[in-house]
C-alpha cells in the first residue's frame, strides 16, 4: 500500500477518535467523541454511498431488532488482512441511515475485525484514520494508519497529500475526518 497506488481504486477513510477506540475492543460508550455502538459510523450518506456501496457490493435483507422496522437491507462485502503469511477474509456489513440517523451510514461490528487492532499502533503517532483500500480486483482490505507514517513513511505522494489535507481540515475536535478518494475517476470527498 505504501509504495504505490497503482492497484488502487478506491479509498475510503475515517478518522478513529477515542470513543471509537472503545469499539474496536468491544468496551462501553463516551459520549461525544464517537463510542458507543461497535460501529463504524459515516455521515453525509448522500456523498458516502456511492463509495461505501462499492466496498460492500452485495445487499441482503436482516431483521433489526431496535429500531422499530423489522427488515432492512443491507450492503454486504468482504474484508481482507493479513495475519502472519495467512490471508484472512471475512463478511462485512454496511447498514444503511435509520429514522432516528437519516444521513449516517455504519459499517457494523467492528470489533469483530482483528486488523482494527487499536493495540499495534503506537504511542504518540498522531492521530489514527481506518482506511478501506478497494483493490482493481475488487478486495477490500482494512487498515489503521498513523497521521505520522504518512508524514514520514513511503505513501504514493497524492494519496497522502490527500489523506493529510483531510486530517487538517478545520472541525471541531469531536467530529471525525471522513472521505473517499477514487484513484481511477479523481473523485474526492473530505469532510
Amino acid at each position: 500500500m505504501a509504495d504505490s497506488a497503482g492497484n488502487i481504486s478506491l479509498i475510503v477513510f475515517r478518522e478513529i477518535l477515542e470513543g471509537d477506540k472503545l469499539k474496536f475492543v468491544a468496551q462501553s460508550n463516551i459520549s461525544e467523541t464517537g463510542g458507543g455502538a461497535r460501529d463504524l459510523r459515516f455521515r453525509s450518506w448522500t456523498e458516502m454511498k456511492g463509495a461505501l456501496t462499492r466496498l460492500f457490493p452485495g445487499t441482503r435483507t436482516v431483521e433489526r431488532r431496535r429500531s422499530g422496522a423489522s427488515f432492512i437491507d443491507v450492503h454486504v462485502g468482504h474484508l481482507s488482512w493479513m495475519e502472519g503469511e495467512k490471508t484472512v477474509t471475512k463478511e462485512a456489513l454496511l447498514e444503511p441511515p435509520t429514522d432516528a440517523r437519516p444521513n449516517e451510514g455504519r459499517i457494523a461490528r467492528v470489533h469483530e475485525y482483528r486488523c482494527f487492532s487499536i493495540s499495534k499502533i503506537p504511542k504518540g503517532s498522531g492521530r489514527l484514520l481506518a482506511l478501506f483500500v478497494q483493490n482493481k480486483d475488487g478486495s477490500v482490505w482494512p487498515f489503521i494508519i498513523t497521521e505520522q507514517s504518512l508524514e514520514h513513511d513511503n505513501w504514493d505522494a497524492s494519496v497522502a497529500k490527500f489523506l493529510l489535507s483531510a486530517l487538517r481540515a478545520n472541525r471541531r475536535a469531536s467530529n471525525a475526518a471522513y472521505g473517499f478518494y477514487d484513484l481511477v475517476t479523481g473523485e474526492q470527498f473530505i469532510r
